[in-house]
């Protein structure tokens, strides 16, 4: 009866591992995310002319914890939605992205 309860823990456990950033001892490659003027997006997608900014040090475990986690963040963090915001004038908005840290 054992097994009934620790397949749930498990699976909680797996669950929540995936939104949680990556620590000092993770295994992982890390991922973390950047802000572009959309006006610089293709230098910045490409890694041209130092156009990419980086508004924080946090690392995820994967990109689509990164996307997901830093969204959150954009959307919801008045300094970071305020510092970079996305409006309708492309000269004045950003996008973000992640990037695998080497």
């Amino acid at each position: 009866m054992s097994w009934i309860i620790t397949i749930p823990v498990i699976l909680i456990l797996s669950s929540t591992a995936v939104v949680t950033p990556v620590s000092a001892t993770g295994t992982a490659a890390p991922w973390r995310a950047y802000v572009c003027r959309v006006t610089d997006w293709v230098d910045c997608e490409q890694g041209r002319n130092n156009k990419r900014i980086y508004p924080d040090e946090t690392l995820y475990t994967d990109k689509d914890t990164c996307l997901y986690g830093f969204e959150a963040r954009f959307k919801n963090d008045p300094a970071i939605s305020g510092k970079y915001p996305q409006t309708s004038d492309p000269a004045g908005s950003y996008v973000f992205d992640c990037e695998m840290v080497n």
